[in-house]
């Protein structure tokens, strides 16, 4: 059946909502020769029935069973961060768009369905580039996606509803200024020292150990999170990266130094997450960290050092790890290694100055040697 927009029908009538509909029948009642009454038989990919008589509304009602979809379920294979993140945008857009407070165990399917299309996507993006940059624009962009991708996976939409929204090209952030952060060596020994003056020592040893991975692996925040001891061999690491991906890099000596110090202090198997919660007392937690907590124990960290200014952010590290690497003579081809870049196009951008290059020992050696 053809997908009709029924704005092309309802014209100035409030009463019918705007959105897409498949015309499952149209009748052209004539009366000596001339048309008189018009009737189309509507229905929405979210189970709505309508009846339009000459542009009026005669009868609407909700065929689907269960109206809801639970957004939490289809959150469990994401990060905690990722899922916090998406949520509160979609929460957000269904308040702006929709004029709706919603549970995200219990999203509305119809009114998303019926209303959204490619220009309520980007006129809702456009509004809200004056206040965000561009990494939370694509990031709100995503999150609606995310919906209209379930949607299709659950067989409520079908996947032109979605491949649409994914075209909706996400506008330039404005309102808030991203700056590229690299440390110089001496903000890395600051950090370091901040870290040692944890005055809880299980904290600081395991503090230390999280930045040597950090600065010399290149690791993003989630990634440090989901490290597992199994996936700890000495002088390499085996992880899952962004994408599902995995992941085998090789572990300086001074890493694996730092790393065995926090396995030192440990009482307990070495099995499960590498980097685990710590409590006041000295207790290793049996939960390991989040991607937040990476975050905090980074600001912590930079307060404790004293440098002053803006905290570092774990991202802040990434960067430095691969400008350190090209300080040492490693190839982009290397960097693109060592930060599992898909192209090294953008590896490109996690650098603060021109290129050089010669080859030696494994870039994360280099880093760790230029550290130490």
């Amino acid at each position: 059946m053809p997908l009709l927009r029924v704005v092309c029908i309802c014209g100035a009538y409030p009463c019918i909502p705007k959105g897409n509909f498949e015309l499952r029948c149209y009748f052209v009642i004539t009366k000596c020769g001339i048309e008189c009454t018009h009737l189309f038989l509507l229905t929405s990919p979210g189970g709505c029935i309508m009846i339009v008589v000459n542009n009026q509304m005669e009868y609407s009602m909700n065929t689907s069973p269960n109206d809801t979809l639970n957004l939490e379920e289809t959150f469990a294979g994401y990060s905690p961060e990722t899922a916090r993140a998406y949520g509160r945008h979609i929460v957000e857009f269904y308040a702006d768009v929709l004029h709706l407070s919603v549970s995200l165990d219990a999203l509305p399917i119809s009114a998303f369905v019926e209303k959204v299309n490619y220009d309520v996507l980007e006129q809702w993006l456009g509004d809200r580039s004056s206040s965000s940059a561009c990494t939370t624009l694509n990031l709100r962009k995503a999150s609606i996606t995310f919906v209209a991708r379930t949607l299709f996976e659950h067989n409520l939409v079908s996947r032109g509803f979605w491949a649409v929204l994914t075209k909706v090209p996400a506008p330039d952030g404005h309102g808030v200024l991203e700056v590229h952060r690299w440390l110089s060596l001496d903000e890395v020994t600051a950090m370091f020292v901040g870290a040692n003056q944890q005055p809880n020592r299980v904290r600081a040893t395991r503090d230390i150990a999280l930045l040597w991975v950090m600065l010399t692996l290149g690791l993003r925040r989630g990634e440090i999170a989901n490290l597992q001891w199994a996936g700890y061999k000495g002088n390499t690491l085996h992880f899952i990266g962004k994408g599902s991906k995995t992941y085998t890099l090789t572990v300086p000596t001074q890493t694996q130094m730092a790393i065995g110090a926090w396995r030192d202090v440990q009482n307990l198997p070495l099995t499960g997450h590498l980097f685990r919660r710590v409590y006041r007392s000295g207790r290793i937690a049996d939960e390991g960290l989040t991607g937040n907590g990476v975050f905090k124990i980074m600001r912590d960290t930079w307060r404790r050092s004293e440098l002053g200014g803006k905290a570092v952010r774990p991202h802040d590290l990434r960067r430095t790890a691969s400008q350190l690497g090209l300080n040492e003579g490693a190839k982009l081809v290397e960097l693109q290694a060592l930060l599992g870049h898909s192209s090294p196009g953008f590896t490109l951008f996690y650098l603060n100055k021109p290129l050089s290059g010669s080859s030696g020992a494994s870039v994360s050696q280099r880093i760790a040697s230029a550290i130490e």
